[in-house]
């Protein structure tokens, strides 16, 4: 199946899942720049034990950062930033 694409007047502009935002960003939102932890998938099962995917996502916060001498945003998981593995700015 093809992408849905918005259409502005004849020209055709991008793809509508990735208006607004640019496609780094979709690709690697849910990613620690630290340890690199990604959401992990799995099966959601109801009370009649009937099964449909799911996922975990980890818990990015996007956090200031001393990187070298000047300052950065990263985003970083909670057990990365409790770890004391970033030195926020």
């Amino acid at each position: 199946m093809e992408e849905a694409a918005a259409v502005i007047g004849t020209h055709i502009t991008a793809p509508v899942s990735l208006l607004g935002r640019s496609r780094s960003s979709l690709l690697m939102s849910f990613r620690c720049e630290i340890c690199g932890k990604e959401p992990s998938f799995g099966k959601r099962v109801s009370f009649s034990h009937k099964r449909s995917s799911r996922r975990w996502l980890p818990n990015i916060q996007r956090v200031r950062v001393k990187h070298g001498s000047n300052t950065r945003r990263a985003r970083v998981c909670t057990s990365c930033i409790r770890a004391g593995k970033v030195q926020k700015a």
